[in-house]
């Protein structure tokens, strides 16, 4: 199926607008070349409201603030009470024939000058081959027809925004994916047969429990409590694999945005550290300095006057030796305990020998007085300054490596210092990357929460399931011996059983399908891809994306655009034929963020794409680059620039 045609007519920039896109040969490689902000964007959202009346690629946030959609320059021309149609008609072809969407909106301009939207109406014309056209307007065929072809839930697979391509993959896309998957495989009918029989096999139950014994009724009653508790803690456990996958995707998106970014808050609090610790050395070199001026100036004194200390030391030494020195009390003491006949120090009565030995004492007064208490007085630090000036040495190397740690320290942290500056100082986006690291630490707490939810609500999903089954046991015991109601207990069985073998069903269908399009979409990017680092791509049971490294390890996060937009692609290529919806592919900007040697590699993807799809570019000048033009050239199909011109005026000019 591809797009034959688009016309659009008053629709914004367009006043009218015409592309055709003929059937190709070889290569079905479309284009249209347009600066950013003429109009390709424009013409994106002119397809999706006319086939899904929403323009789906607005600005997120800013949908309720946009121009009329009626074309400036017609409202400017219309007057006051004057009608006028904005309309676009999409057609495609298929190997069946031909089908036109065209969707009206009808504004009238108000006396204010404003455009207000009087009525809204489309039209669906589908032409078999070899028939005459049969045409719709209701809004219900309408729908219906455009989901036979390009379902609204995977619309985002047929019409790309390419600036945002690699994240169309995101968690919250696939819930979508899924349903419209199941949905074309008629699950969804299945479910309903489920959810019947499921309910048909309960209502029995209880019908057949309220005839029997009481032990009967009350084993009915615990099993249902049962159920309603398994389902329960089912819903939340599927609630939190869903919350887990999506706060774990934003966690490894976040990280691969950070993975270049400096962690800014952690190094603000290494920042703070080192300068405290500075702070506190700077204290400390402040008090060594001052420690090494006074040990300089009191040794300069100390070894200035060592050789008169030393001999003034050893005359004193020598008198002590020779019992030269007066003993070391004071004459009149040692006569008042002459006097006494007492020891002072004791102070027990003097025996013969204790007289003799104070005698003795006051006969060793040679000198004066005043002269031996001066020398026995100077002689302990006489004594000292010799020690001191024997540890000079040892002291003055303690103070300088001391002082050398310290600058040390001081350097490294300095440079330490000068580091983080150098690196926090230059951002100027410092609180959008705080706010970032804020984001992935939550995000990262919150898959680490629901991870450990997820086994606990497992272990109880066991264990519920286990007393479920003993409890049903209990119930069948219970009911074995009724007569009574045995037609109605075999209806209920029969009913159990079938919706047991109906979720057995369902389930193989979702295994299935998801290996299906994991296996195809694997095929396709591993034939796309140009580098050989990956060992694993596959869809995961929540149809989101998952790429494996060469070590093993899930790395869909930090992948490059370029590589997240071929997995893009080759989840589309996958989606498009295992749903059977085998539509064409509108990309808007699809190289703006990819550059060099990726940028060709990627139009030569898009190029053997072309040659089984329809693809519909609109690049811009510097996307259109040298080496791209070298591969699309040789392929293209249809080729058209979109001139501006006037303000809010666009031409469409082939090539």
């Amino acid at each position: 199926m591809r797009i034959k045609s688009i016309e659009i007519n008053n629709f914004r920039q367009y006043s009218e607008a015409s592309l055709e896109f003929p059937e190709a040969q070889e290569f079905n490689m479309n284009y249209v070349l347009a600066e950013n902000g003429i109009g390709k964007t424009t013409l994106l959202n002119a397809i999706t409201w006319c086939l899904y009346n929403e323009e789906l690629h607005l600005t997120e946030g800013l949908k309720d603030k946009t121009l009329p959609l009626i074309t400036l320059k017609t409202l400017r021309e219309m007057n006051g009470g004057e009608e006028k149609d904005t309309v676009v008609r999409i057609t495609l072809e298929d190997i069946d024939g031909e089908v036109s969407f065209e969707r009206t909106a009808v504004f009238r301009k108000t006396e204010e000058g404003e455009a207000y939207k009087k009525e809204s109406k489309q039209k669906v014309i589908i032409t078999k081959k070899g028939t005459e056209p049969d045409v719709s307007t209701t809004e219900e065929v309408f729908i219906r027809e455009v989901n036979k072809r390009l379902p609204f839930k995977i619309q985002k697979f047929f019409f790309f925004d390419g600036e945002q391509l690699e994240t169309y993959l995101a968690d919250n896309n696939g819930s979508k994916i899924e349903e419209t998957v199941l949905e074309m495989s008629q699950i969804n009918l299945l479910i309903t047969m489920h959810n019947n029989l499921d309910t048909l096999s309960r209502e029995l139950r209880r019908t057949v429990s309220k005839g029997n014994s009481k032990k009967a009724f009350e084993a009915s009653e615990k099993v249902e409590k049962k159920e309603k508790e398994i389902a329960s803690i089912k819903a939340t456990l599927e609630n939190s694999i869903h919350e887990y996958t999506v706060a774990n995707s934003k966690y490894e998106s976040l990280d691969a945005e950070l993975k270049d970014e400096p962690d800014i808050a952690t190094l603000e609090i290494e920042r703070g550290k080192v300068e405290d610790a500075l702070s506190s050395l700077e204290e400390e070199k402040n008090q060594n300095i001052q420690a090494i001026k006074d040990f300089l100036k009191r040794y300069t004194m100390i070894l200035t006057a060592m050789p008169r200390i030393k001999e003034l030391y050893d005359k004193i030494k020598k008198k002590e030796e020779n019992d030269e020195l007066p003993p070391k009390y004071e004459l009149e003491e040692l006569r008042h305990m002459l006097e006494q006949g007492k020891c002072n120090v004791c102070g027990r009565p003097l025996d013969a020998n204790g007289y003799s030995a104070i005698a003795e004492l006051i006969k060793r007064f040679d000198l004066s007085q005043e002269t031996g208490a001066l020398l026995n007085k100077i002689y302990g630090p006489l004594e000292k300054f010799i020690l001191d000036a024997n540890n000079y040495e040892a002291e003055r190397d303690k103070l300088f490596s001391t002082k050398q740690r310290i600058e040390d320290n001081i350097k490294e942290r300095s440079d330490r210092l000068s580091e983080i500056i150098s690196v926090v100082d230059k951002y100027t986006n410092k609180e959008s990357i705080l706010k970032k690291y804020d984001e992935r630490d939550t995000y990262k707490s919150i898959r680490d929460e629901e991870y450990k939810k997820q086994i606990q609500l497992k272990v109880d999903l066991e264990k519920c399931t286990k007393e479920l089954e003993d409890l049903n046991n209990e119930l069948g015991k219970a009911l074995a011996s009724d007569k009574k109601h045995e037609k109605d207990r075999k209806f209920m069985s029969l009913a159990s059983n079938a919706a047991a073998k109906t979720t057995e069903i369902i389930n193989n269908i979702k295994d299935g399908t998801r290996d299906s399009i994991s296996s195809e979409m694997s095929d396709n990017f591993f034939k796309l891809m140009w580098k050989d680092k990956f060992d694993k791509v596959e869809i995961t049971e929540n149809y989101s994306a998952s790429i494996i490294n060469k070590d093993g390890m899930e790395c869909i996060g930090s992948c490059s655009a370029a590589e997240k937009e071929l997995l893009a692609l080759a989840f589309t290529l996958a989606l498009h034929k295992e749903s059977g919806f085998d539509g064409p592919l509108v990309i808007d900007t699809p190289l703006s963020r990819i550059s060099g040697v990726l940028r060709e590699n990627f139009a030569k993807v898009l190029k053997t794409v072309s040659a089984s799809k329809q693809i519909i570019l609109f690049v811009t000048e510097d996307e259109y680059s040298t080496n791209v033009k070298d591969v699309l050239e040789t392929c293209a199909n249809k080729k058209y620039v979109f001139e501006l011109e006037s303000e809010d005026y666009v031409k469409v000019r082939e090539l």
